[in-house]
This record gives C-alpha cells, structure tokens and sequence, in this order.
C-alpha cells in the first residue's frame, strides 16, 4: 500500500514510511524528499511519485535527503545541479525521476567522473547531451552506448558518458575546435544507430548546433517545433524514421539557415509548405511519405537547389512551371506521385541537370525537342505515364553522359532511333516496351551488352521491334 502523506510541513522536515507491495512488485522504502530548487522547495513520495510545491527558499540550499531504494544520502551537489540546469530542462522534468533529465541530470552530479563544478559551461553541455541519450535509449544504442566501452576500437568513436572522455570525443559529437561547443550531432552508421523514443527538446539548448542527422533510427512523433529555435543548424536530416504530422511553421520560421532538408521515409502529412522558399535550400527530400496537393510553385525561388525529390506521396496537379528555371538543379525526383500535364520546353534550360525521374504519374504529351540539348543528363526516366510521339535521333547529342533512358508503358510510336542510339556508348539501361515502337535493334547496339560498368545491362522492347540479330540481346520484348 501507499503510504499517507506525512503530518510534518513537508517543507521544513524530511520524514520516512515504508510502501509494501505483493509479489510481483519490489519492496522499496520511501522517503519524503524535500529539495530546494529556485524559489520553491519541490517535494516527493518516492511511492507514488506525486510531487507538489510549497514554501519560499531561504537563502541557503542545505544539504537534503534525497530518498532511493537504498535510502542514499546525496550531497547538496545534485541539488545545485538541479537548480543550475532549471532554465534548460524546467523543475518538472529534473525533479521526476522516470524522465531522462532526471537521469541525466543524476548522471552528471554523482556519477561523472569529471565531477565538473556547478553551473560550468562543459557540465551543461554534457548534461544536454545526457539527457538526449536517455531520452533515446542509449543503453541499448547499436553502438558506442556506455555499456560498450569497447566501441568500436576506432580511436575517433568513444563511448557515451564513460567518465574520462570528453563529450566532444562521444560517437557522432562533433565540436567547434576553438570552444568545444557542441555544432552536430551525426551518427555514421548508414543503416542507423538504433536510436529509439522522441526528441527531447534539450537538442535546441545545444546553442552552436548546425547539423542533426539522425537517419534510420526509431524516432517517433511528430516534428518538434522547439527545432526552430536551432538558429544555427544549417542541416537537419532525419529521414527513416516514424515522424507523423506537418511540417511545423516554426521550424521553417525560426531556423532560418536551413539548407538541408531531408525528411524522407517517415509518415508525413498535409502538404508542403511554401515557407520552404524563405530558406537558403540546397537540398530538399521529402520523398516516401504522405503530403498531398501541389507542389509549390514558390519552390521555383530556391535559386541555388541541387536536389530536389518528392517522390512517392500523393501530391496532384502539375509540375510547377517555376521549377524549370532553376537551372542549379542537378536532381528532379517526382515519381509515383499523382501529377498530370505535361513536360515543359523549358526543360532543355535546366543546363545542370543529370537526373529527371518523374515516372509512375500521369504525365501526358511528347517529349520536348528541348530535351535533346539536355548535355549533361544521366538519368531520365518517364515510365509508367501517358507519354505520345516519337523518340528522336537527336538523342545522340546526349552520348557524353546518358546512362539510362527508361520510358517503359507509355503510348510512344514511330520507328526507333537507332542510329541515334548506337551513338549513346555510355548506355547501362534502355527500357522501351508497352509502347509502339518498330525497327531492328542493331548489332552495334547488341555488342555492348554485358556485365561491366559502362555495358547495356537492360534492353526493352515493344514486339514489333526485330531484336533477333543477336540472342538474347534484348532482355523482354512486350
């Protein structure tokens, strides 16, 4: 049972009971604590953790009993601690011992080896550090928690909180090197760390923070705003995880250097938000998730975007003519959204443009003549669409780069350009079936079928192309 509240001022004594519980739960003792933490003394059962304040401070903080299952004493330390670490985490979360401030914050006073004074500047950023590894499960982290003191053996990846080493040496800490202020956050394991819980918002009291890349974890929520409070941060990737929700304004809004975004693969609603067009991107994924309705058209003032991918949501109308004068873009992904419309003749503009992958919609129409004068194209891909006309021999202009042509499934007729074709050597894929297509594939084509980098792996043709001058030249013929 729960013992009853104590019939002393809980402000000015400490008093103990005892809880007992049947089988199954632990015996603990229970002390009533009473803690001195800014102007208010903040006590708690520690049976039923119910916690109340009351009282004004007296001027000094005494030492306190701080009751656990083995009734510790525990110095004034803790105490100062928590009061130093107030305006960061608030009285609540340092005072509730089931929440990582909590542990993190008993971490520092008591455990940590450094024993850094109270209040000092490397304290409160191990502190801040702390509580996002245990507000994400640290213990159980793929690599270099605290119960894998071995790491990795790399002398550049150190454990979280062992006591001698310093945070900045902590796996995926980086620091400035003139103030060791913490500037990114950056797990390098490509397949994730095994990061597991919500954000604690102690991650924007890292002041100097400029990068968070925290891909293929087990994040869940949805995005936090007090992210927006990261002035600094300048990239932010948090792709593979289970975020829900929007976007928030306040992200958008409030981390106003933002340059990449990469929130790919999560479960992402709404739609995007036009304030993406305030932020100097570079880099915008918000591929593989929910969003729904157009895609902006003040995307288009993203001057200085290299990447940028949609692809796989449910996003409808047409491909943002605006899009087509950002002649910075290196990468379009929209592919298996709900677009419709058609190509833009402005497409032979985009002079930087290697990847233009926007199949699996309703796209409709010819391929623009312009797109012939595309030099630096690699990759351009239309399948699966609504796509009309002719594929002309012009297409040789492109031989310098073009490595894969995948216009499989659409309503394209007229006879293939094959002399245009045996000039694009650098070919890997040519997927042309389920369209109308007629002529022969030629041996010269044939001839660079094979397994090396630079050989055509993939050749696809409508039946009324002749592929029979070579066997199995062709690897489906429909």
């Amino acid at each position: 049972m729960t013992p009853e509240a104590p019939q002393v001022d809980p402000c000015n004594s400490n008093c103990t009971g005892t809880c007992e519980q049947d089988t199954g739960v632990k015996i603990c003792n229970s002390q009533y604590q009473t803690v001195c933490v800014g102007n208010q003394h903040i006590w708690q059962d520690l049976c039923s953790t119910a916690e109340s304040t009351c009282g004004a401070c007296g001027a000094e903080q005494p030492t306190v009993q701080l009751g656990d299952n083995n009734s510790t004493m525990v110095s004034a330390r803790l105490d100062g601690w928590i009061g130093a670490l107030v305006p960061y985490s608030g009285i609540e979360a340092l005072t509730n011992m089931t929440s990582p401030q909590y542990q993190a914050v008993v971490w520092l006073a008591n455990e940590d080896e450094q024993q850094l004074p109270i209040g000092d500047s490397r304290g409160i950023q191990r502190f801040l550090l702390a509580t996002f590894y245990f507000a994400l499960d640290g213990d159980n982290w793929v690599k270099c928690g605290r119960l894998d003191p071995s790491c990795s053996g790399d002398p550049y990846e150190r454990s979280w909180l062992l006591d001698t080493e310093h945070q900045c040496d902590w796996l995926g800490v980086g620091c400035d090197v003139t103030d060791t202020k913490v500037t990114s956050i950056f797990f390098p394991r490509q397949l994730g760390n095994g990061l597991k819980g919500t954000l604690p918002p102690e991650v924007a009291e890292l002041a100097e923070l400029k990068a968070l890349i925290l891909h293929n974890n087990d994040l869940v929520g949805t995005l936090p705003t007090f992210l927006g409070k990261c002035k600094h941060m300048s990239v932010l990737v948090l792709l593979g995880n289970h975020f829900e929700g929007s976007i928030p304004s306040e992200l958008l809004t409030g981390a106003t250097m933002l340059g990449t975004i990469h929130f790919g693969g999560n479960q992402l609603t709404g739609t995007i938000p036009s304030a993406i067009a305030n932020l100097p991107i570079r880099t915008l994924t918000l591929s593989d998730n929910h969003f729904e309705g157009r895609i902006p058209e003040e995307l288009g003032q993203l001057t200085s975007m290299t990447f940028l991918e949609l692809h796989q949501n449910n996003l409808t109308s047409t491909i943002p003519e605006s899009l087509y004068d950002l002649t910075s873009l290196k990468r379009i992904r929209l592919y298996e959204n709900k677009l419709e419309g058609t190509l833009s003749s402005k497409l032979g503009q985009m002079s930087a443009l290697e990847e233009f992958c926007v199949g699996n919609n309703a796209i409709a129409g010819s391929v623009p003549q312009e797109f012939y004068q595309m030099e630096r194209i690699i990759d351009f891909r239309c399948e699966n669409a609504a796509l009309t006309g002719t594929l002309s021999n012009e297409i040789g202009n492109l031989s310098e780069n073009l490595r894969r042509v995948i216009l499989g499934e659409n309503n394209m007729r007229g006879p293939l350009p094959i002399a245009g074709l045996e000039l694009c050597f650098m070919l890997n894929e040519l997927e042309l079936h389920g369209n109308a297509f007629t002529g022969t594939i030629s041996k010269t084509i044939c001839d660079r079928k094979g397994g090396r980098f630079f050989n055509l792996h993939n050749l696809t043709v409508p039946p009324e192309v002749d592929c029979s001058i070579e066997q199995n030249c062709c690897n489906l013929k429909g």
